[in-house]
């Protein structure tokens, strides 16, 4: 990776390696944030046989004591990310700066192979003295507040009319569907749940869509010391074929360790930080006890259960994703789970799915804590608002409130060449391989 510059111009160029990451950024100070202020980045960028992530710019907010406040780059969607070859054109990047904000860190980053240029990036601060909504913006916020007074897990942790009146002058006087954006962000990140966000109805679209291979991170597997090994990542795709893709191969890979005469599983999700759920439940389905798996339980009390059985994932029985040729497993062998504070979102779901399941036992450290399900509400411009609506259970109706703890804690030593929390699941199978396995033919079994 290397970066250059001239004449106001900044090159981005990741050539040596497939994942490289270059990052230029500079700090800003300025007075303590009372009230709330827009911080917009922007720049003139285009892009050159990029792959990977993609190129964003970036927005960070720290306080007086150099902690951390929040950061906004273009998304977490790999859609919402520039790849490929693109033209010069504007890229605009808008934030409202938390209560607190003394240091802004302006950046702009490339994550993948390839290059990216970016010229006459400037910063801007405006505050919201003067900004009269109109009754576009005043009608777009009312719906956004509606929806969240009537389905957010934590509505009642903030005061949605003062939030309103605030989110009224954020989305202003000109009917600017950036600005009604940037109005509902600052509303969904006011709930605190850190989980909500935000698709405009392009980004939606490109997320259905989303099928490119070098956007989408597939499992990997080996065997271990006799143990079927898979690394299930996040996954990042509305797109239909893509999430079957996904889930086949999974299967595929356990159907293959299978017939290795392996003497358990393990089944690694420390690097699953979320995206869709649908499949790593259904890829992973083969090792479930068939049935409900776990459950979402939404502010009126209503019960919503996923569930596998026979190649199929399911809501409430409704049919989800469906593999054509299923791997079936002769043998129960021994489960281990490992997760890390990484683990979010889709991938606690995930996590939630091995609770209470045959022979199973989970390794490492505790799960992020976004326990939230988030629903999807459409807005008046066809924006989706995915927001935090229900709460995270397991298939015994137990609820979940924060990070989710292992059976095993175990903590990772100083030395990144040793796994302790693989080590501690390749003893805990050993130990039930020797308790399961059938006497020899000359000896009773006691």
């Amino acid at each position: 990776m290397s970066c250059g510059g001239d004449h106001g111009a900044l090159l981005i160029s990741c050539q040596n390696d497939v994942d490289a990451v270059g990052f230029v950024e500079q700090a800003v100070t300025i007075p303590e944030v009372k009230e709330p202020v827009i911080a917009s980045l922007t720049a003139m960028a285009s892009t050159t046989a990029l792959t990977g992530k993609g190129a964003s710019l970036n927005i960070a907010c720290y306080g007086a004591d150099g902690s951390f406040l929040t950061n906004k780059d273009s998304g977490v969607l790999p859609s919402m990310w520039v790849r490929g070859t693109r033209p010069t054109e504007r890229w605009t990047l808008k934030l409202v700066l938390p209560r607190g904000t003394t240091t802004v860190k302006a950046g702009v980053l490339v994550n993948g192979h390839g290059e990216a240029r970016f010229d006459d990036v400037a910063i801007s601060f405006t505050g919201l003295s003067g900004r009269v909504p109109d009754k576009n913006a005043m009608a777009y916020v009312n719906a956004a507040c509606d929806t969240i007074a009537q389905h957010a897990v934590y509505k009642d942790s903030v005061d949605i009319n003062a939030l309103r009146e605030v989110a009224w002058k954020l989305a202003g006087t000109d009917n600017d569907p950036v600005d009604h954006h940037l109005a509902v962000e600052y509303l969904l990140q006011a709930l605190g749940d850190h989980h909500s966000f935000l698709l405009t109805r392009e980004q939606y679209s490109a997320w259905e869509m989303e099928s490119a291979p070098d956007a989408i991170t597939f499992p990997s597997y080996r065997i271990i010391e006799g143990c079927g090994y898979v690394s299930v990542p996040g996954f990042f795709s509305g797109d239909s074929l893509t999430m079957l893709a996904f889930a086949d191969s999974l299967q595929r890979a356990l159907g293959k360790m299978n017939a290795r005469g392996i003497k358990g599983w393990i089944v690694d999700l420390r690097q699953d930080d979320g995206g869709n759920m649908a499949p790593m439940v259904c890829g992973l389905g083969p090792l479930f006890d068939p049935g409900v798996l776990g459950t979402l339980t939404d502010v009126r009390g209503t019960v919503q259960r996923w569930s596998y059985g026979d190649g199929v994932y399911a809501w409430d029985g409704v049919p989800s994703l469906r593999i054509v040729e299923p791997v079936s497993l002769s043998r129960k062998l021994p489960i281990a789970v490992l997760t890390s504070s990484r683990t979010g979102s889709s991938g606690e779901c995930t996590t939630i799915s091995f609770i209470g399941n045959g022979r199973t036992r989970s390794f490492g450290q505790a799960t992020f804590g976004l326990i939230t399900g988030n629903g999807e509400f459409e807005l008046p411009d066809g924006a989706r608002m995915f927001m935090a609506s229900t709460i995270m259970g397991d298939r015994n109706g137990k609820l979940f409130h924060g990070p989710i703890a292992p059976d095993e804690p175990v903590e990772q030593p100083a030395d990144q060449g040793y796994d302790a929390a693989l080590d501690a699941a390749l003893k805990w199978i050993g130990a039930q391989h020797q308790v399961h396995r059938l006497p020899p033919r000359n000896e009773s079994p006691r």
